[in-house]
């Protein structure tokens, strides 16, 4: 069960929320299809695995009521549903609808809320037993408690990681979970990246601009990025008028021969 929820089911969650870790498809310019595929071998794997656990636990401890052990029977039955919850999020999975369609976003709700809950009922699900195992065996809780705190305290860290990863690229306008639209992580200079990938994640505005050229810079014309390594200089009309009047100034202060 530890191995099920505790380590496969997060992972396979992790997939979905980050693919952006699976690179940029060149041909469309989105993230790589290749994690949806992923996706669904972590998670049957999640499922083999907490099944596994489920039978070992039904051959060293009965089907039957334990009594005198609160948690036995909290346990047993939050395990039977669990499971159900997950069978029928990968039952349901293969019918999702069409990109762009009014269904979709219902269904994107459903399903990632589904199975945040599953995720959070199997994990919490894990101590439980941890804790059973301590009063059934009367052995020590580091034997079973410490490596299910391990294991998920390790996920919830990969987690938080991958997450304020997952912020930088998309305050720098490199990847929108929206679209799915993905820019190379490496590309672009530091003083254009923001406007440059904005552009690009809005639907190709940077291309339009290297090839119209913009603030009067020349741009390469693929990705839109500027080849001036520079800042630009916006100058505006009080900007102007100040030169002006310093350079009226200094005439005026010049010395007549």
């Amino acid at each position: 069960m530890i191995l099920g929820f505790g380590l496969l089911m997060p992972l396979g969650v992790l997939l979905a929320r980050h693919k952006w870790m699976f690179g940029r498809d060149p041909e469309t310019g989105k993230v790589s299809s290749g994690w949806y595929y992923l996706h669904i071998l972590v998670q049957v794997l999640a499922l083999l695995a907490a099944a596994g656990g489920v039978v070992i636990a039904i051959l060293a401890f009965g089907w039957k009521d334990q009594p005198g052990f609160m948690l036995y029977l909290p346990h047993k039955w939050i395990g039977v549903g669990v499971m159900g919850m997950t069978l029928l999020q990968l039952c349901v999975s293969p019918f999702r609808p069409a990109n762009n369609t009014p269904l979709r976003k219902g269904w994107n709700f459903w399903h990632h809320n589904w199975g945040r809950l599953t995720l959070l009922v199997g994990a919490g699900n894990c101590i439980i037993g941890a804790l059973l195992v301590h009063d059934l065996k009367d052995a020590p809780y580091t034997n079973w408690l410490l490596p299910a705190g391990v294991v998920i305290g390790f996920m919830v860290l990969l987690a938080m990681c991958l997450e304020a990863f997952k912020m930088q690229m998309q305050r720098t306008y490199r990847y929108n979970p929206h679209t799915g639209a993905m820019l190379p992580v490496m590309q672009g200079h530091k003083h254009s990246k923001r406007r440059r990938g904005r552009q690009l994640l809005q639907g190709g505005a940077g291309a339009a601009a290297g090839h119209n050229g913009v603030n009067g810079h020349h741009t390469n014309g693929v990705n839109g990025y500027d080849e001036s390594p520079y800042p630009e200089v916006h100058l505006d009309d009080s900007d102007t008028a100040r030169e002006a009047d310093q350079d009226r100034a200094q005439r005026e202060r010049r010395p007549t021969v």
